[in-house]
């Protein structure tokens, strides 16, 4: 061996066998250590990442549902686009520390994360998720300190609760939005549960069209089961670990504020949309669920954001008013080529003469009321058309006076916007019906496909016969469904677009409600009257309906009456074989039973709110369509629900013939307006409205056209008008015609015969000018209207900034009860 040794050495060191033998002896030793070393490494290695653990579950745990939610509700790109960024989400933030080092796993780990780099960024980027997916990191930093405090066993169930309530959640927001066609703000839908829990067959319908998205949802609760829970720790950790996730979050919810500010108000505004929290459904949209919830709790504990900033006061029109918006409407007057001057028909010819008559005697001398016989000895004469006037329908208010007598900057902040706010002008309608009986219907679930010439001759008649006939009407779907469409037609101003629900909160706060039909014709000595054929206490219309002034009649409310012989309270409803109430009632029943309440008490002013046009639409789900199925089961139709919600409105039909019949009997009808709208279209049946109307309704715009009745027996012609109108444009309408005494500043619905700038508003970022229809569903301009003024970027981003405003201050206007506050310095 030495031999060997020496021949091959070569010129080198000879090691001698002792040698090689003390070598051999220590190289399994260095084996050993480098293991126990790489060992040691590895374990260093798990017990950092350990320590994250937490922290990196929910961070993948939240990024997770708000990539699956975004998906499933503003879908775009294929099945497989759909899934992949979520998925790989969570694989890489919760397996990835548990297979670091591992060398057989290298080339899958490295293939992971090249696909969430990919697919991650293609979302922050491409599709505008930054901000969704950047500030949940905030709240995970808080949800991962919880489970930090106690044993490894509890931590893991702490955080599996965590883990079941963020999925249900974002269920919750899925399944509301299946319902309502909006979404809610958890802290504050306890005031809309109740409604939600009159709609559990809706609630079951929802959740089985949802499944596919509903069980990607709860996809991390079997993964925490499975995996988590088994391969990740939990253990109790030391203090420092609690101080770094709070550190964590701090850090991010600073770098959050930072990056709004720099990069937050490009396109749709998501700065402002943070700041100002006008709309629920653009918070849920560019902010993602956690965010919109942690903003709610704020608002919810704090209360809410300052709305001022969204009146852009610092503008030197003071409202900033956008382009092809006139600022000095005073001086301008209708020409046959304005189009606010629609009228079709020349007006002048299509009403009687309008009386001077006091309102608390309207039957001395009614403009509805025959002319003088000539056996009297006295030809009649015709009464002289006074010119018409052009003036801007304000009161002689001084806002800057106002502005001296409070301290509150809201107030103050209202008055200014106010003051540089545009009118309204009076026009050649104004006065026309003054003095006249009123009678305004909120139908429910009515839209115009319930109207037909020959199955309900009344609505159409009065819709497109005689009258006025609106060619452009819309009820834009609200917050709220109902109670919001009652606010919009009652208030002229817009409901809160998220959080509690406007109609009820007035009557909560007992909020001065000085501007809407009943508090200002009950001062002018009418009688105000109210009904309903349902709960007296559904949305808090116990309170809100006094709060306006009204008394009352609905389902056990304290209105008393002889029914049959009987002194009973409210609404008597029809019953079942078993005594229950029927769902829903019949609105012909509630005029049969109400007219006579309020009929002998001119002049009156009445206000319905009908339930027989709520869905369901099938023989099951609605008592009055199972009453009139024989009148619809031969209808074309292949959906029992198209002609369910046509089966439906015969009561509706049947409740304005017979309303008409009692006015003619009476010698009412040509001294009383009727104004019927619906509260919203049927949201919940596109399917059958695409039926209806005979091919696929677009769903921002057109799917919310709608028909307005406006008519009087007094008018000799019908009256076509062309203007683009909206519920919010009833009140000032009326009160317009009726010749009442108002500021059109007030409000943010606009008289619809005034020649000034239309506006309709939705919901979903969608508005009308003058100048174009914008879709806000496809951020296009749809149509334009007219080419007088450029349609081009900084006209949309102009009217988007305008209609934030209209939004704000509809809020402002109810919150700091501003009405009471301004009502003693009005004009008497």
């Amino acid at each position: 061996m030495d031999e060997y040794l020496n021949e091959n050495s070569e010129g080198g060191s000879v090691r001698s066998s002792k040698s090689l033998r003390s070598t051999a002896k220590r190289r399994p030793n260095r084996r050993i250590s480098r293991a126990r070393r790489e060992a040691f490494r590895r374990r260093k290695v798990d017990t950092t990442v350990e320590y994250f653990h937490p922290l990196l579950y929910f961070i993948g745990l939240f990024i997770y549902l708000e990539m699956v939610f975004h998906r499933a509700q503003f879908p775009h790109g294929i099945l497989f686009y759909f899934m992949v960024p979520p998925v790989v989400t969570m694989l890489i933030l919760t397996i990835f520390p548990r297979i670091i080092g591992r060398r057989e796993r290298k080339t899958v780990v490295t293939a992971c994360a090249g696909l969430f780099v990919i697919f991650f960024f293609a979302e922050v980027f491409y599709n505008g998720l930054f901000f969704i997916l950047w500030l949940p990191l905030v709240i995970a930093a808080f949800f991962a300190i919880f489970p930090t405090f106690f044993s490894e066993k509890t931590n893991k169930i702490i955080g599996l609760v965590i883990t079941c309530v963020m999925c249900t959640l974002f269920a919750a927001e899925v399944v509301y939005n299946g319902v309502f066609k909006s979404y809610f703000a958890l802290f504050s839908i306890f005031s809309t549960a109740g409604q939600a829990l009159d709609f559990l067959n809706l609630v079951f319908e929802t959740i089985w069209k949802k499944i596919i998205p509903l069980l990607f949802l709860y996809v991390p609760v079997p993964f925490y089961i499975f995996f988590v829970w088994k391969n990740m720790s939990f253990r109790k950790k030391r203090y420092t670990v609690p101080i770094a996730y709070a550190m964590v979050g701090i850090v991010t919810f600073f770098l959050s504020l930072g990056f709004l500010k720099v990069t937050g108000n490009a396109e749709e505004g998501t700065r402002d949309v943070y700041y100002n929290r006008i709309s629920i459904d653009n918070e849920i949209e560019k902010l993602g669920v956690l965010t919109t919830t942690r903003l709610d709790l704020k608002d919810f504990i704090f209360g809410g954001p300052n709305l001022s900033d969204a009146l852009n006061l610092g503008d030197n029109s003071g409202t900033g008013l956008p382009p092809g918006m006139g600022t000095n409407p005073v001086t301008t007057k209708p020409s046959s080529t304005d189009p606010a001057n629609s009228s079709k028909t020349d007006p002048s010819n299509a009403a009687v003469d309008p009386s001077d008559t006091d309102p608390s005697n309207p039957s001395s001398q009614n403009p509805g009321e025959s002319e003088p016989s000539s056996e009297s000895g006295t030809e009649p004469t015709q009464p002289e058309t006074p010119p018409v006037s052009y003036e801007p329908q304000i009161l002689n208010i001084d806002f800057d006076y106002l502005n001296t007598l409070t301290d509150d900057p809201t107030i103050k902040n209202i008055n200014t916007y106010l003051s540089s706010n545009m009118p309204t002008l009076k026009n050649e309608w104004t006065g026309k019906f003054k003095g006249y009986n009123v009678i305004v219907i909120c139908a429910e679930g009515f839209c115009k496909y319930a109207v037909d010439k020959e199955r309900t001759p009344t609505l159409y008649r009065l819709a497109h016969e005689e009258g006025f006939e609106f060619t452009h009407y819309y009820t834009p779907l609200w917050y709220g469904s109902t109670s919001g469409g009652e606010f919009a037609t009652l208030t002229g101003l817009m409901p809160k677009n998220g959080g509690y629900v406007s109609l009820k909160k007035t009557g909560e706060d007992s909020t001065n409600m000085y501007l809407t039909l009943g508090r200002r014709l009950g001062a002018l000595g009418y009688y105000t009257f109210a009904g309903h054929n349902n709960s007296y206490t559904y949305y808090g219309r116990n309170l809100s309906m006094p709060n306006m002034g009204y008394d009352f009649f609905a389902t056990n409310s304290p209105f008393t009456w002889t029914y049959n012989g009987e002194q009973v309270n409210g609404y008597q409803p029809s019953l079942t074989k078993s005594g229950k109430a029927q769902w829903p009632q019949s609105d012909d029943r509630l005029i049969e039973q109400s007219f006579p309440l309020y009929c002998d008490k001119e002049p009156f002013h009445t206000y319905y709110m009908t339930v027989s046009g709520h869905c369901n639409y099938t023989k099951a789900g609605n008592t009055q369509a199972y009453r009139n199925w024989n009148l619809v089961e031969n209808l074309p139709y292949q959906l029992e629900q198209s002609k369910g919600y046509i089966a439906c409105h015969y009561e509706l039909e049947a409740a304005l013939k017979r309303l008409i019949g009692y006015l003619e009997e009476k010698n009412m009808a040509d001294h009383t307006l009727i104004v019927l709208t619906g509260d919203h279209i049927p949201y919940n049946n596109k399917a059958e409205m695409d039926e209806l109307a005979g091919h696929p309704l677009e769903e921002n715009i057109e799917w919310f056209e709608n028909t307005l009745i406006m008519w009087t027996g007094s008018m000799k012609e019908k009256v076509v008008v062309d203007k683009y109108c909206t519920q919010t444009d009833i009140l000032p309408t009326i009160l317009n015609l009726l010749g009442v005494e108002y500021d059109s500043r007030m409000l943010v619905g606009r008289d619809i015969f005034s020649p000034t700038s239309q506006l309709v508003i939705f919901k979903n970022g969608s508005f009308i000018t003058d100048q174009c229809i914008y879709n806000g569903g496809t951020k296009q301009v749809e149509k334009i209207l007219r080419d007088d003024v450029p349609v081009d970027a900084a006209y949309i981003k102009a009217y988007k900034d305008y209609i934030n405003a209209k939004w704000a201050i509809s809020t402002m206007i109810i919150e700091s009860n501003y009405y009471n506050f301004a009502q003693p310095y009005l004009p008497k």
